[in-house]
């Protein structure tokens, strides 16, 4: 005799099965059936989820936040798993969007800041940024955590002799970041890390090593293109381990020129609300769509240069230009009111 799926109690599922499951394998499971639907829309289940995933969205204001949401925790999960990724197939084609180049009602944002190594979390913050002064909103935008309030702060029990190709090829495999940004007035959160590190080097100063990950996302104008950048600085002693020093987050053109405040908060929100050719996508890994993305972006930045520096030059011979025809201009003048002295 067959048994179907409903034939097995719900508490079965809801005890022994569906918290077995990670949450990219919970949320395909909901659309398995309508049964299952009905089960996994339990926001307990989500929020143990959430919890396991990021610590940080144990917060008072994060949980403020996450209540708003259509469905709660699920929601959340649903916003802040997958990475924000510029559309491959939307790249070359032209977007309507509101004309909105400032921005005004959002008082607070909140950043939720959590940082694994090998799976296991060694640190957990929340960032409260205040985002309606006109200094936030005129100024370049640069969200740094150094020694700041955390719910979890834990060395990275890597223990080595020296720092070499070995230890930082390690790191890039091993340590994740998610950062977070969310508001009660958007009842949206987005994903601004890549997740996986895209660069690990040595420091400037001894036994530091400096990581770095990278989103590409639509400017102001979606034809232009900008990236967040997340710097992570580690410091320790080699053989007993590094200790996490600081988290800075900042948008930059492709000039290196950092955002203002008011142009993250427009770019921010278009993206989390997928309005800007902006989607969201599952981290892989060697995920070559978005390491495309930082090539092209990279491209991009180097034509850029070229550009300037050609501008520079042109510049630079018409001043040139200008100045010599200035002092033929003198010269002939003086000569000619000098001429009748010497003749």
């Amino acid at each position: 005799m067959a048994t179907s799926l409903t034939d097995i109690h719900s508490d079965i599922i809801n005890t022994h099965i569906l918290p077995c499951l990670d949450g990219p394998s919970l949320a395909t499971t909901t659309t398995l059936s309508s049964y299952l639907q009905n089960l996994c829309s339990d926001d307990k289940i989500w929020n143990r989820m959430c919890k396991s995933t990021w610590p940080s969205s144990t917060h008072p204001c994060v949980q403020k936040i996450i209540s708003a949401f259509p469905f709660g925790h699920r929601s959340f999960f649903h916003d802040a798993f997958p990475v924000l990724v510029i559309d491959p197939c939307m790249r070359e084609q032209d977007q309507q969007l509101d004309c909105l180049t400032s921005y005004t009602g959002l008082s607070e944002l909140v950043s939720a800041i959590d940082i694994h190594y090998k799976k296991e979390i060694i640190y957990s913050a929340v960032k409260l940024t205040n985002t309606s002064t006109k200094n936030f909103l005129s100024s370049s935008l640069w969200i740094e955590l150094r020694n700041d309030p955390s719910i979890i702060n834990q060395s990275i029990d890597l223990k080595v002799d020296e720092i070499g190709e070995a230890t930082l090829l390690q790191l890039k495999e091993s340590l994740t970041l998610n950062w977070v940004v969310m508001s009660t007035s958007w009842k949206r959160a987005g994903n601004l890390s890549s997740v996986k590190p895209v660069r690990v080097k040595e420091g400037f100063l001894p036994n530091e090593i400096l990581v770095q990950y990278k989103t590409i996302l639509p400017g102001i104008d979606p034809q232009d293109i900008v990236q967040c950048k997340i710097h992570v600085v580690l410091q320790g002693e080699v053989a007993a381990g590094f200790q996490l020093k600081t988290v800075i987050l900042k948008l930059q053109d492709l000039n290196s020129i950092c955002i203002k405040g008011n142009d993250f908060l427009v770019i921010t929100q278009r993206a989390i609300m997928e309005e800007s050719k902006v989607i969201r996508k599952m981290v892989a890994n060697n995920d070559q769509e978005t390491m495309m993305t930082c090539k092209e972006f990279k491209e991009m930045k180097r034509k850029e240069k070229e550009i300037q520096k050609d501008i520079a030059v042109k510049n630079n011979y018409t001043e040139n230009s200008l100045l010599f025809f200035l002092c033929v201009s003198f010269l002939v003048l003086f000569l000619h009111f000098l001429g009748p002295g010497l003749g």
